[in-house]
């Protein structure tokens, strides 16, 4: 068992953070198995797939900079959308090791997708963002913490990075757009191109103003980074980022405050302003099925376009009707 797990693992290509999730779902197997005296493939029957499904509960992430700790179970379920993205990843392995004849049958393809519909995601209103902006002032212990977290509001907002990407962003992506304009460049999955997306003064001022990042001694480094020292793994700096943006929403009253909401926020303000869905893709590095997957309902044009339809169905249908109706009705 441990033999399929690490070669399955070892063929995975996917974005750092997904890697991860995939990983730790499997060292949860690993565990499972160990527990359990299953140490081949065939053994994780039908049965015993279900009990580990039914073993999963909720762990928190460990702490930064805690190696070697595991973090404690508080014994909550997992959601139901966590379970069926856990079965997919089990079905995933399975159809692996059937491929290589490890296994006759994939017995994760035979347990049933849990019926889920995810959170809605709402965007950040202006008045949201405002509130944000001034808590930046507000939080920490001086003028380090606040400018960074003033700059990392700032970028967010206007390049819907993820988190990780935003703290490990690089000074070099940071270019001049013509006389006195400057803009970023950012990585389009979509068309494995880049875009370059120009970017406001306020938030070329934030960055220009940042100190360089600080390290646990207390010593600042320039290692090409506005906000990472460039030390430790990217997991690490996003859970740092998420501190940093968590102290932000607390002191700003944001309910349901997450990094995720800012890329929702500049998809709708693009949808808003007659941008298609091609253009979301493009600016948050998604494919557009995607972008119309979580974002078509925010689109202006689709609802137009949705009425028209409508307007157009309802009034052939009244044309029918009043065609068909007798001409002497009775009052």
């Amino acid at each position: 068992m441990v033999d399929a797990i690490a070669a399955w693992e070892a063929q995975l290509s996917l974005a750092e953070g997904t890697e991860q999730k995939y990983k730790r779902l499997m060292r949860y197997l690993g565990d499972f198995c160990t527990e359990r005296k299953l140490e081949m493939v065939p053994e994780l029957t039908l049965e015993e797939l279900d009990a580990f499904r039914a073993s999963r509960i909720v762990r928190p992430r460990r702490p930064a900079g805690a190696e070697g700790q595991e973090p404690t179970e508080d014994g909550r379920p997992i959601s139901r959308v966590t379970s069926g993205k856990e079965l997919s990843t089990l079905r995933q392995f399975f159809r692996f090791c059937q491929e290589r004849g490890w296994v006759q049958v994939n017995w994760a393809a035979r347990i049933k997708m849990p019926k889920a519909r995810p959170a809605e995601v709402e965007p950040y209103s202006a008045k949201e963002i405002a509130a944000m902006l001034v808590a930046c002032d507000a939080i920490g212990q001086g003028a380090y913490e606040r400018l960074r977290a003033w700059a990392l509001v700032l970028l967010l907002r206007h390049t819907a990075l993820r988190i990780t990407d935003a703290y490990t962003l690089q000074r070099s992506r940071i270019l001049p757009d013509g006389e006195a304009g400057f803009q970023i460049r950012l990585y389009t999955r979509k068309t494995g191109g880049h875009v370059m997306l120009p970017i406001p003064r306020e938030l070329k001022a934030a960055l220009d103003v940042l100190p360089f990042p600080m390290r646990e001694d207390g010593s600042q480094v320039d290692a090409g980074f506005y906000f990472w020292t460039g030390r430790g793994t990217r997991q690490s700096a996003r859970e740092i980022a998420w501190r940093l943006l968590k102290s932000v929403f607390e002191k700003a009253g944001i309910k349901g405050g997450k990094p995720h909401r800012f890329r929702h926020t500049l998809a709708t303000d693009i949808l808003a302003r007659g941008g298609t869905m091609a253009d979301v893709a493009d600016v948050l590095a998604i494919t557009e099925a995607i972008a119309r997957k979580h974002y078509a309902k925010w689109s202006p044009a689709r609802q137009e376009r949705i009425a028209t339809i409508m307007k157009a169905v309802q009034f052939g249908t009244f044309l029918a009707q009043s065609q068909e109706r007798p001409s002497n009705r009775v009052n």
